[in-house]
């Protein structure tokens, strides 16, 4: 993080975080989030 408080991510980083989120909202199954995220390690 720099001074302003800004993050960078890459479109990889937010397409992984979505899906974290989209689990924390209840919108996806933790198994399902597993499978998602599997392919991108």
């Amino acid at each position: 993080m720099n001074a302003t408080g800004t993050i960078t991510m890459t479109m990889r980083e937010v397409d992984r975080f979505k899906v974290i989120q989209a689990v924390t909202e209840a919108r996806l199954k933790p198994g399902q989030a597993a499978e998602r995220l599997s392919g991108w390690a």
